[in-house]
C-alpha cells in the first residue's frame, strides 16, 4: 500500500512550501545583485565625474601655459621649442580629457542599465 491521502497531502504540502521558499531566496538574491549592480554604478559616474573635473582643470592650466609660451616667444624671451612643447603638453591633456568624458558618459549608461533602463526607441 502507498502513502495515505493525508500522507501525500502533507509531502505536497512541503514540496510547495520548499518551492515558495527557493523562489523567495531567487527573488532576494536578484534585488541584492540589482542593489549591487546599481551601487557599483554609481560609483562609477561619481569617479569619472571627478577625473573629468580634474582633467578639465588640467587642460584650463595648460591653455594658459601654452598661451604664456607664445607670448613669451612673441617678445622673443623664449624659443619655439617652448611653444611647441606648451602645445603637445595641451594637446595631451585634451585627448585625456575626451577619453575621460568617454568613460563618464559610458558609466551614466552603466547606471542607466543598472536602475532597469532599456534603449528601446519605440
Amino acid at each position: 500500500m502507498g502513502p495515505s491521502p493525508g500522507g501525500r497531502l502533507a509531502n505536497a504540502a512541503r514540496t510547495a512550501d520548499a518551492r515558495a521558499e527557493q523562489s523567495r531566496l531567487r527573488f532576494e538574491q536578484t534585488v541584492l545583485q540589482a542593489f549591487r549592480e546599481a551601487s557599483d554604478a554609481l560609483v562609477a559616474v561619481r569617479t569619472t565625474r571627478d577625473q573629468r573635473v580634474a582633467q578639465q582643470s588640467q587642460v584650463v592650466a595648460l591653455r594658459k601655459g601654452a598661451e604664456l609660451a607664445d607670448i613669451r616667444y612673441r617678445g622673443g624671451v623664449s624659443s619655439y621649442l617652448e611653444v611647441l612643447d606648451a602645445q603637445r603638453q595641451l594637446f595631451s591633456a585634451e585627448l585625456g580629457l575626451s577619453q575621460t568624458q568617454l568613460l563618464e558618459l559610458s558609466s551614466v549608461v552603466g547606471l542607466y542599465r543598472a536602475l532597469g533602463g532599456s534603449w528601446r526607441m519605440d
